[in-house]
């Protein structure tokens, strides 16, 4: 699970990076921009079920990995998992400049680069 994790993961990354740079290059409106669309919609999907998988394999016990990193990793799939949602509400619902969005998607995109690091760091030990 864990492998599957990571690799969901820095696809979503990849993708959201990716769809940043495409939104920025092109600039407003972002909305007809369907390459980034779709890396878009590529790096949320991947970024839910490796947030999902990274929660999971964190929310396991286990007594080899400290209390510590324990709370650093599970807090830091959580935070995955809510900046992915948010992003997917706050495009939908449109309440946010464009700008805002591409902040809030790098903010997203940088989360489970640390919840990444949290992993490794949880498996190293």
């Amino acid at each position: 699970m864990h492998r599957n994790a990571v690799v969901s993961c820095s696809i979503a990354v990849a993708a959201l990076a990716a769809a940043v740079a495409v939104f920025a290059t092109a600039g407003p409106p972002y909305a007809q921009n369907v390459a980034g669309g779709v890396l878009y919609l590529v790096g949320l999907l991947a970024g839910l079920i490796g947030g999902v998988l990274l929660w999971l394999d964190w929310a396991e016990l286990r007594e080899d990995v400290s209390q510590g990193r324990l709370r650093t990793g599970v807090t830091a799939a959580s935070a995955s998992l809510v900046l992915v949602c948010a992003c997917a509400v706050v495009t939908l619902s449109k309440v946010a400049s464009g700008a805002a969005q591409l902040g809030l998607i790098s903010a997203t995109a940088l989360v489970l680069v640390l919840a990444l690091a949290a992993a490794a760091q949880g498996r190293a030990t």
